[in-house]
């Protein structure tokens, strides 16, 4: 993850033909699948949402991203708490209509991550 000079943060992303930057903020939730993630992108005005894949395992993602805004709710996703709108018993229900899975083990851990995010972006009147 690098900032650029206004401090956005962002993900440099390379493959051997082309590198894109993506801006940490845009980043919905990331699915994994294999060796490869799925990033699922916030839409920009006009657009759709994207979906890009990189290869790279979730993990390593994750180590990458700032831990205070995301949050591993299963083995195979990473969500980005500012978009969480609901969470219950078995899914988080995100902006843009998303619905993913959480793992049992996680639930609780995930709720009050998704508080203490909220509470400290409240804090921060952002």
């Amino acid at each position: 993850m690098k900032e650029t000079g206004n401090k956005e943060a962002y993900l440099l992303l390379e493959t051997e033909t082309e590198a894109e930057k993506i801006p940490v903020r845009r980043i919905l939730y990331a699915e994994a699948f294999s060796h490869t993630t799925a990033l699922y992108l916030v839409p920009e005005s006009g657009e759709k949402a994207a979906c890009k894949e990189i290869k790279m395992c979730l993990g390593d993602l994750a180590e990458l991203l700032p831990r205070a805004g995301f949050f591993r709710c299963h083995r195979s996703y990473l969500v980005h708490l500012p978009y969480i709108r609901r969470i219950d018993r078995t899914q988080v229900y995100l902006d843009y209509g998303a619905a993913i899975p959480v793992s049992r083990g996680r639930r609780e851990e995930l709720y009050q991550a998704f508080l203490e995010y909220h509470k400290e972006a409240f804090r921060d009147g952002s």
